[in-house]
C-alpha cells in the first residue's frame, strides 16, 4: 500500500503546499498542513571557510524537522511534525486533489508534514506578549526568523501560559516563495580566538528550558550524523547520516555555532544560560 496525501485546500504561506489528509499504510490518518521547496538563490560559496555552500532546496523539509527536534529540546511547543518520504522506490506516495486543492509538484523526493492545528483567538495581549518575550531567548538560539510580526505562525494557550509555535520556519537557510535564501538574520563569521571562546562556552554551559531542567549547551549546538528526525513513513525516527550529505550536518551546526556570539551579546545577563565551570558569560 502507497501512502496517500489529500490535498483539499489552496496554497497555504509562501511555499508550495497547503492542508491536507494524509494515511499512512497501518498508521491512521492525519490532517496536516505540507510543503517544500523547490529551487535556492544562496550563494555558491560557504562563508566558513574555502569550500561550497552545501544546502539544497530538495532537502528543505530535513532542514526545517531539524530546527523543531531543536525547538523541542529547547522545551518550545510545536505540533507533531514529519518528514514525508518520497525518495525511495517502493515507498511512493499517491497524491490526490479536490476541486480547490493545491497541486503540488510529486516529483519532490521530501515533504515537510506538520499536524493541522487551526489557531484559536485568545484576549490576554499582556500574557501573550509576555509569553513571547520569555520565550525570545530559545527563538534566537535557534536563529529562526522573528514571529512576534506573523500572528497565523503562533497562538497563545492560556492554560499553559505559553506559545505554541505553528510555523517556526527553518533555522539554516530562510525558505520563501519555494526558494531557499540566505538566512535575514545579521551573522558574521568568527575569528578563531572568537571560535575559541565560542568552544569554551559550548563546553561549559548549560540552558535552562522552558520547563526549568538543563540541558548541556553542546547537545544543543552539536548537531550529527546521529542526530534524529522524526519520519511518516513509516512513522520512525531517521539519523541525518542518512538523509544528508556530511557538509550539510556540519554547516547547521556551525551556523547554531556562530549565532552564539549574537546570543552572548543580546542575552549574556540571562540566568537560563548558566555556567557549569564559572566561565565568563562574556564573549
Amino acid at each position: 500500500m502507497k501512502t496517500k496525501v489529500s490535498v483539499y485546500s489552496e496554497r497555504k504561506g509562501s511555499n508550495p503546499g497547503g492542508n491536507c489528509s494524509i494515511t499512512i499504510p497501518h498508521g491512521g490518518t492525519i490532517d496536516a498542513y505540507i510543503k517544500y521547496c523547490l529551487g535556492s538563490r544562496l550563494p555558491k560559496n560557504s562563508p566558513f571557510g574555502d569550500r561550497d555552500q552545501p544546502f539544497r532546496a530538495t532537502a528543505q523539509p530535513i532542514y526545517e524537522a531539524l530546527t523543531l527536534v531543536l525547538a523541542r529540546k529547547m522545551g518550545l511547543l510545536v505540533p507533531e511534525f514529519y518528514v514525508l518520504d518520497n525518495s525511495q522506490v517502493g515507498r511512493e506516495v499517491e497524491f490526490e486533489y479536490s476541486p480547490n486543492g493545491e497541486r503540488l509538484n510529486e516529483s519532490m523526493p521530501y515533504f515537510f508534514v506538520s499536524k493541522l492545528i487551526v489557531p484559536t483567538k485568545v484576549e490576554e495581549p499582556t500574557a501573550k506578549e509576555a509569553a513571547l518575550k520569555r520565550e525570545k531567548l530559545y527563538r534566537d538560539l535557534l536563529v529562526v526568523s522573528d514571529v512576534s510580526n506573523k500572528a497565523q505562525n503562533y497562538m497563545y494557550a492560556p492554560d499553559l501560559d505559553r506559545m505554541v509555535y505553528l510555523d517556526l520556519g527553518c533555522s539554516f537557510v530562510n525558505a520563501v516563495g519555494g526558494t531557499l535564501l540566505p538566512h535575514t538574520g545579521k551573522q558574521e563569521v568568527p575569528s578563531k580566538r572568537v571560535w575559541r571562546r565560542i568552544q569554551r562556552k559550548i563546553d561549559n554551559y548549560l540552558l535552562e528550558d522552558i520547563d526549568g531542567g538543563t540541558t548541556r549547551l553542546s547537545d544543543l549546538v552539536d548537531i550529527s550524523p546521529d542526530t534524529k528526525v522524526p519520519m511518516l513513513n513509516p512513522r520512525c525516527s531517521r539519523s541525518l547520516g542518512d538523509l544528508l550529505n556530511p557538509e550539510e550536518i556540519e554547516e547547521t551546526s556551525l551556523i547554531i555555532k556562530a549565532n552564539l556570539v549574537n546570543i552572548w551579546k543580546k542575552h549574556k545577563r540571562d540566568p537560563r544560560l548558566c555556567s557549569m565551570m564559572g566561565v565568563s558569560n562574556n564573549t
